[in-house]
């Protein structure tokens, strides 16, 4: 019982005291967590890039060097994340380094990132151009 409460308590806990691992982020994480075989880094060049708070605080560069995003909340702005892209880096991720290639936050890098499949999304793209022929 002890192993399974210390589980429980690294991971997201709804309203009701639960854990639903179908809304934990670390548990969407552990599940989805992709790695790319290609390292092209489209994504990083080509993709609005828009993350969470939570992704600020995992990673303090993302929340000291990107543009906060926000929502209005009974008359006041609220913070709802950061958006990656950067003007002085060609539109791409402020965090990608075109020369080398690379995500120089890699082990800390966005939820968003972990899970986005770019070998998926290629080839999805190359299935929906070759329709359009």
């Amino acid at each position: 019982m002890l192993i399974a409460m210390a589980y429980v308590e690294s991971h997201d806990i709804n309203e009701f005291g639960k854990h639903d691992p179908d809304d934990c982020d670390l548990c969407l994480e552990i599940d989805n967590t992709v790695k790319c075989d290609c390292h092209c880094g489209n994504c990083c060049e080509r993709l609005l890039i828009e993350v969470d708070v939570e992704d600020g605080e995992r990673e303090p560069r993302i929340a000291a060097e990107c543009q906060p995003l926000f929502d209005s909340f009974e008359g006041e702005q609220v913070p709802i994340g950061y958006r990656l892209n950067d003007d002085e880096n060609g539109l791409a991720c402020r965090f990608f380094d075109r020369e080398a290639r690379l995500c120089t936050i890699y082990d800390t890098r966005p939820f968003l990132c972990r899970i986005f499949n770019c070998d998926e999304a290629r080839a999805s793209e190359e299935q929906r151009d070759s329709l359009a022929d």
